[in-house]
């Protein structure tokens, strides 16, 4: 989905569109959850402190935003994509992955991209970005290129010429790494065997030497056949840095 939160709230809050718009928490110590197009044009981006944000766009109006309302939407997309295909795997609150192999019939990926955009959109007045492509991580590749509001399809070798960040495990530092050995694009991969790859990253190398060639066997599965998660996570913000275990106990215990 397209700038999630904000769009949410665009749809109760028409006034919003068209201002650059923050959904996160009010105090100093709040991180930005999503926002704005316009937001996004000065800098502001998902995760950075709500302080530096305001810096950086000072006329921005700030959401705290509704948890509520976006899970109702978000079963109301579902819905949606379920009536198209029965292999609908959520990954999270705002992103999905689809198995259309046996639904298409005699339209093409491209053609039944657009008619669950459509339908998306018609249910919820929202925007969706769908990927195209034979697996998930080509898949979510060609949704970030499709937004906003597009359709974009990506074959395995589409891909050699793209940074080697957009690869799924490869973060700033494994980023900083390969700059080092020279290696910018994922075409620049294909020079190391599996071999290479594993001497220098362990287990990782492994994955980014089939990944780097548009390569990715994990299976859509429906979200009610998916595994139980292993780990569950809640979060508290202090106001203010807290160093006695009498001020932070009570916290730990409720949490």
């Amino acid at each position: 989905m397209d700038t999630y939160f904000v769009s949410v709230e665009r749809l109760s809050f028409p006034w919003l569109n068209g201002k650059p718009v923050i959904v996160g928490g009010r105090t100093l110590r709040s991180v930005v959850a999503s926002c704005s197009y316009e937001a996004r044009e000065r800098g502001v981006s998902s995760g950075m402190p709500i302080v530096r944000a305001m810096r950086l766009a000072p006329d921005a109006v700030i959401i705290s935003g509704s948890h509520g309302s976006y899970t109702s939407y978000t079963r109301k997309i579902l819905q949606v994509l379920l009536s198209f295909s029965p292999i609908v795997d959520p990954a999270s609150i705002d992103e999905a992955f689809m198995d259309v192999t046996g639904v298409i019939g005699s339209s093409s990926p491209r053609e039944l991209a657009i008619r669950i955009q459509k339908a998306i959109h018609d249910r919820t007045g929202l925007w969706a970005s769908i990927g195209i492509a034979q697996n998930r991580f080509l898949a979510k590749m060609a949704s970030n290129r499709a937004k906003p509001e597009g359709v974009f399809e990506l074959k395995p070798d589409d891909i050699t010429d793209f940074q080697v960040g957009r690869i799924w495990g490869v973060g700033p530092v494994t980023q900083r790494r390969f700059f080092t050995l020279g290696i910018e694009r994922i075409a620049d991969l294909h020079r190391f065997t599996r071999q290479q790859l594993r001497a220098l990253l362990g287990k990782q190398g492994d994955s980014l030497y089939f990944l780097c060639r548009g390569i990715d066997d994990s299976p859509v599965v429906p979200g009610d056949l998916a595994s139980q998660p292993l780990s569950i996570s809640n979060e508290h913000t202090f106001s203010t840095d807290v160093l006695e275990p009498e001020e932070y106990l009570p916290v730990l215990a409720l949490m």
